[in-house]
């Protein structure tokens, strides 16, 4: 078995990162914490085509039976292969899963013995997904000072101007801080650069709890290094929980994991210290062969099937497990976890959203080149159609003419509205529809606000 090497305090990723922590004071400090999920189970019922216009229900188990912990101060890396449940599993964890009749959810997940409710909870969740969806006509500086605006509350300018260039500094995002996101019309940051900006708009949120699906994909490795040491940083100096699915992470990011679950087919191979993994395997005769990285050892055996991980299982259920249902037992005594983050009104929040719709529209210029020809030319409609109407109301027929004015203009402002959402939205991008609802429903502020000054815009 190779020894793993210590990343040394002289390097010049670690010099990399003590320059960054000192600038990471966005998040305050949180009282002791433990997110515990035990009997945890996830099915869904999918349909299966058996002749024509003929369907059978049939049951399809995605969790089974998993047990663990996420305490503040650490970090919880969740690794295994495509198809193990890893997103599902974080969903169960922040309650994002909807339930109906084709969904079934055994067990429970409690945050300091309260059960796990994102309603309750979602001011100080943050959630970072795989994928997400920017307005492309924006600029990076716009974004943080948007999320600032909306969610942190009781600043004075001159501490949003300093949270906002820390921000800035610890995505390291300086040099395209005033470049615009970018999209299908316009080039814009790399991709790259949107998953670090996904991750800041997170974190100045202020969150207690924060989730991240995949945060290093699309990254190089030594920007993946910079994300996850300042992930671990930031948990341990502000006593926060950080909960991250990881794919193919490199040697120097495995060593910066504190605890680490992996998951084959929605079951548990193995919890607990990172480190310890790699003695724990050895002792199963599957040490990790000199120069390969543990991680994708582990993924890789993870891999063979059930049949082949049976002496897996047996392991976990009879050393692991029991040591989890101590530890959670261990701190079933913290109470009292922190919902204290306030968020700004509905006047400030349609204010907010307002400008920055107005702000990607003028920026857009084939939308706002449409728009202008299309008014133009309702408005020549109007004027040829209803020029000189008589004033005398005694007639009926000049009412009715009125009447029908007054029609032609509504109709028109109703059309142009449903336009923007079903044409421009639903029709041609259903992809970007969906994920616009998951932010709808599932992020913090996002509310009718929106959909307002979308119309208004």
């Amino acid at each position: 078995m190779q020894e793993q090497v210590p990343i040394s305090e002289s390097s010049e990723p670690a010099k990399q990162r003590q320059s960054v922590i000192r600038k990471s004071a966005i998040i305050r400090k949180r009282k002791d914490a433990i997110l515990t999920w035990k009997d945890l189970g996830f099915e869904v019922t999918i349909s299966e085509k058996k002749g024509f216009l003929k369907y059978e229900d049939k049951p399809l188990k995605i969790l089974t039976d998993l047990n663990g912990y996420a305490k503040s101060g650490e970090c919880l890396a969740i690794i295994g292969g495509s198809g193990a449940g890893k997103s599902s599993f974080m969903n169960l964890l922040s309650d994002r899963v909807k339930i109906n009749k084709k969904t079934k959810i055994d067990g429970k997940v409690l945050i300091n013995n309260q059960p796990m409710s994102y309603e309750k909870f979602k001011h100080v969740i943050g959630f970072v997904m795989q994928t997400d969806i920017f307005l492309e006509h924006l600029t990076v500086n716009e974004y943080f000072k948007f999320a600032i605006d909306l969610r942190a509350t009781g600043l004075t300018e001159p501490e949003k101007m300093s949270r906002l260039e820390n921000a800035i500094a610890i995505m390291k995002m300086e040099r395209a801080q005033n470049n615009y996101v970018g999209g299908i019309y316009r080039k814009g940051i790399s991709g790259g650069e949107k998953k670090r900006l996904n991750i800041g708009f997170e974190l100045l949120g202020d969150p207690s709890i924060i989730f991240l699906d995949e945060p290093t994909s699309g990254l190089d490795s030594y920007t993946s290094f910079i994300i996850m040491t300042l992930l671990r940083q930031i948990s341990v100096d502000n006593n926060i929980i950080v909960v991250y699915t990881i794919h193919q992470p490199s040697i120097e990011t495995f060593n910066l994991f504190d605890n680490l679950l992996i998951l084959d087919r929605g079951r548990n191979i193995y919890f607990g210290k990172a480190q310890k993994a790699i003695d724990y395997y050895a002792q199963l005769d599957y040490p990790v062969p000199a120069n390969t990285n543990p991680a994708n050892h582990f993924i890789t055996l993870a891999l063979r099937g059930p049949e082949r991980n049976e002496a897996f299982y047996n392991n976990y259920n009879t050393f692991i497990l029991p040591s989890i249902l101590e530890e959670i037992d261990k701190n079933a005594g913290l109470q009292g976890f922190e919902v204290t983050n306030k968020i700004v009104g509905p006047f400030s929040q349609y204010k907010i959203l307002l400008i920055r719709a107005f702000k990607n529209f003028v920026r857009n210029p084939m939308s706002f080149i449409i728009r202008l020809v299309q008014i133009c030319f309702l408005v020549c409609i109007f004027c040829m159609l209803y020029f000189q109407l008589s004033k005398d109301f005694t007639n009926p027929v000049n009412i009715s003419n009125r009447e029908g004015a007054f029609f032609f203009l509504g109709i028109n402002l109703f059309i142009s509205y449903f336009q923007n959402y079903l044409l421009t939205c639903s029709l041609t991008s259903p992809r970007r529809t969906r994920m616009f609802l998951q932010r709808v429903q599932f992020r913090t502020l996002w509310s009718r606000a929106i959909h307002w000054c979308q119309a208004i815009n």
